[in-house]
């Protein structure tokens, strides 16, 4: 399943599917004005086959440290529930995080993404067949692991200000 969305993933930016159908569907729902579709779209396009065309071995890169961070976000779920006593596979944990992305998603409505993300979650772990307050707890657990490195992130902009005038931890190059 895993290997199929890759391959459609890669087909479709290939032959230019992604952005001009999605696109498409936000007009025809009324997201995104007709006129305003077609530019907007082009634009993207253009910039993103753009930077494909002339940084390919970026390009790659950068999909391989996205599909490393879902690797680990899948091992995270994972680890959680063996600690929670539940025992579970790494393909359940890859369902599950597949799924919390579409939750994600559907919760950027929500100000603030008040309690979706662990309802989303609750949901998901019922419909795979574990119990809802699992999957509460796995979407609280996750949602404190955020805030934890989000405040170490702070520390770190606070007390390195000359941090970002160096150039940081990957310096560009010249």
């Amino acid at each position: 399943m895993v290997a199929g969305a890759v391959i459609f993933g890669a087909v479709g930016f290939r032959r230019r599917w992604l952005g001009t159908k999605l696109g498409e569907f936000f007009a025809r729902c009324g997201v995104i004005p007709r006129e305003e579709k077609q530019k907007g779209i082009e634009e993207v396009n253009a910039h993103t086959f753009e930077f494909g065309e002339r940084h390919p071995r970026e390009l790659r890169r950068i999909l391989a440290w996205n599909f490393a961070s879902h690797f680990l976000s899948a091992l995270e779920v994972m680890v959680i529930l063996w600690l929670l006593g539940m025992g579970a596979g790494f393909a359940t944990g890859i369902v599950v995080e597949g799924l919390t992305k579409l939750v994600e998603v559907g919760s950027v409505l929500v100000p603030g993404d008040l309690g979706i993300y662990q309802a989303g979650t609750g949901l998901i772990f019922h419909i795979i067949g574990f119990t809802v307050s699992a999957g509460v707890s796995v979407g609280v657990i996750r949602q404190i692991r955020s805030i934890l490195w989000a405040a170490v992130g702070l520390v770190v902009l606070l007390l390195l200000p000359g941090f970002a005038k160096e150039g940081g931890l990957f310096p560009t190059r010249a």
